[in-house]
């Protein structure tokens, strides 16, 4: 039955996207000449300002700090933030107030408390990347009428799934007290794709999601969905081996916690406005949690902390760690919440620059270049599937860009052959070769693991892009024995290719 049903939700997103390739497709070519935005208003207008990660989890960073991308196992497939855009004309680009994850502050005056979320208005946010090499995106909002400013460091474990999110909270002599602080997360954790349609982890969310369960012992928020799993039990144990047994086959495993005990918690239903399950961003508008355990379905949670009203400068970190199970998530957890953020920070920093510094750069005065260059080839290394050579064009969801389109594939691999890095090419060109039919075409674009993602059979100007890109590897090979042991594994692609092109 569960196969059945699946089938069908495949014809279903089938017939959904042919609809909208007949309904905009035909148009396409006369909407783009006069507005080149037409298909980001089809799809949707991805907001992601900056990206960290380490080939296998990534994470996307709009301008106002939100967690509004999570993709793991790898930066292609799944999704794991539930975030939905419209329009870039409204608030978060027309993503309900709920979608995503992020931070409020919890500020107390004559008229009680208040839980002011660093991504509303009236924040004034900036964003950068403070060193070419530098692992973290750092955000830095400051609120003008409350004297109050939080500085947001995010950045990716370099060999361990785990996002750490660092605030620095502080507070002027005329600001209110600064009493708390609350970390909302809204994950859909996504463990299925379907071929020819890169849209199960956005558009069908909706069919995404499981449970959520806070873990007491370590105060921890556990979001999760079982491999093979759509249908949730009515309640769940908030026990970490009790959930393992319960789903020996491991899934998709969410853990969220700081370095700090929570005050209070929440476990509840998305949009549901009352009760002890209601919704997570709801009960926390006033500073204060229901401390819900569990709930099933589509769930949002959160997670509360006392601070020190008296304090004029306080740290929290936050981190969110990834695995197939409800321990190896929770492990990682504990493992890196004991260590301290700036040490891991400074050790993510000495991975990235000791992988950029072995690579030349133009010959050029301008600090921007170098750093536009530096920062672009770390973003092609974080796009990165080391497992099976594919690279991602983007980290994008709407539109869905997070696939390896061989047209954009070609031109990052020439862009790693002037910077030396010879490996990832011919890693990505072996990826190529490994999905290319015995036609000599290939697909519009591809999951990470070689599934064809893209609706149109093949575009033959892609086919043409990897013959060129296959061939124009060699030249950059000095010697003549690898030259010809490398043009002799990718003939055979560039034959097929060719006598397709030329039928």
């Amino acid at each position: 039955m569960r196969d059945k049903v699946r089938v069908s939700r495949t014809v279903a997103v089938a017939l959904l996207l042919a609809a909208l390739l007949v309904l905009g497709g035909a148009r396409t070519a006369s909407a783009l000449w006069e507005d080149p935005d037409f298909i980001e208003k089809m799809l949707g207008p991805p907001n992601i300002n900056g990206i960290v990660g380490n080939g296998q989890l990534l994470a996307g960073i709009s301008a106002r700090g939100e967690l509004t991308l999570l993709r793991w196992p790898n930066p292609s497939f799944y999704d794991q933030v539930r975030y939905f855009t419209v329009s870039r004309e409204l608030p978060r680009f027309g993503a309900k107030e709920n979608y995503g994850s992020f931070a409020g502050v919890v500020v107390q005056d004559a008229g009680g408390k208040t839980t002011i979320w660093l991504r509303d208005d009236p924040w004034v946010c900036t964003q950068n990347y403070p060193e070419s090499h530098s692992a973290a995106l750092v955000t830095e909002c400051v609120h003008p009428d409350l004297g109050i400013g939080v500085e947001q460091r995010d950045f990716v474990v370099p060999h361990d799934d785990v996002l750490v999110r660092r605030y620095l909270i502080t507070r002027g002599p005329q600001s209110p007290d600064v009493v708390g602080f609350i970390y909302f997360e809204n994950m859909a954790p996504c463990t299925d794709k379907i071929p020819f349609a890169p849209v199960y982890d956005w558009l069908l969310d909706p069919l995404n999601d499981f449970g959520l369960v806070y873990v007491g012992d370590r105060g921890a928020l556990l979001h999760f969905k079982p491999y093979g799993e759509s249908t949730p039990p009515e309640t769940l144990p908030a026990d970490p081996y009790a959930i393992d047994a319960m789903y020996p086959g491991g899934g998709v495993f969410i853990a969220i916690g700081s370095d700090r005990t929570p005050s209070s918690h929440q476990c509840g239903i998305e949009d549901a406005e009352s009760g002890s399950s209601a919704d997570a961003y709801i009960c926390s508008q006033n500073g204060w949690l229901l401390n819900n355990d569990s709930c099933t379905g589509r769930c949002t949670g959160a997670l509360a902390f006392d601070l020190d009203p008296a304090a004029t400068e306080q740290e929290i970190d936050i981190l969110i760690a990834l695995s197939d199970g409800a321990q190896p998530a929770l492990g990682l957890l504990d493992e890196y919440r004991t260590r301290p953020a700036p040490e891991l920070e400074a050790e993510a920093d000495e991975y990235w620059q000791d992988w950029i510094d072995g690579i030349p750069m133009p010959d050029a005065d301008d600090d921007r270049l170098l750093f536009v260059c530096k920062r672009g080839l770390i973003a092609i290394k974080q796009l990165t599937y080391e497992r099976t050579g594919a690279i991602m064009a983007a980290a994008s969801t709407q539109p869905p860009y997070a696939e390896d389109w061989p047209r954009d594939g070609a031109f990052i691999n020439y862009a790693l052959d002037l910077a030396g890095l010879y490996d990832m090419v011919e890693s990505h060109n072996a990826f190529y070769l490994s999905v290319q039919r015995d036609s000599g075409t290939l697909g519009m674009c591809y999951y990470a693991d070689g599934m064809v993602a893209g609706p149109i059979p093949f575009e033959i100007d892609e086919i043409a892009f990897i013959v060129w890109t296959w061939w124009l590897h060699s030249r950059f090979i000095e010697d003549p024995n690898e030259r010809l042991e490398y043009l002799s594994a990718v003939y055979r692609g560039i034959k097929r290719a060719a006598e397709f092109l030329v039928r």
